[in-house]
């Protein structure tokens, strides 16, 4: 990609989300998936598609399918990754990472994403922990 066609792509971003004093709002998007599908790296590649300075690792990733480094919530605000590009004032979205998911529909993982969902859950926290508290309580209720 040329420089002037990523210039013309960061203009239409601009215009696309818009200023938040225009009455936009910045939109929450969590990235969900299993460990090692990407989920950082995308984080990381949106960052970098905007900077006007040089690449920079926003999110740690794995090194692949069955490594897991993402084990904390990690909330990536729009001013802070946009920081080097001409942010002040638009609606850039904040981009939550998540650890990895098992592909599975268990009651467990609704819940955990309901509560990161309604910020009852908070930045940093560790996830795996939470998954294992959790399936703990779920073993006491079984036992029951």
């Amino acid at each position: 990609m040329s420089e002037q066609q990523r210039l013309n792509l960061q203009e239409e971003l601009r215009r696309n989300i818009g200023k938040l004093e225009g009455g936009k709002s910045s939109l929450n998007i969590a990235l969900i998936g299993p460990t090692g599908c990407g989920k950082s790296s995308l984080i990381n590649t949106f960052a970098a598609s905007i900077a006007t300075d040089h690449w920079h690792q926003y999110a740690h990733g794995g090194a692949g399918v069955d490594t897991q480094t993402t084990v904390r919530l990690k909330s990536f605000i729009g001013s802070r990754y946009g920081a080097d590009w001409d942010t002040e004032g638009y609606a850039l979205p904040t981009l939550v990472d998540l650890t990895g998911f098992a592909d599975e529909d268990t009651a467990l993982i609704e819940e955990i994403l309901r509560l990161i969902f309604y910020g009852k859950i908070k930045d940093e926290s560790n996830i795996n922990a939470i998954f294992r508290f959790g399936y703990m309580v779920i073993r006491l209720w079984a036992i029951r």
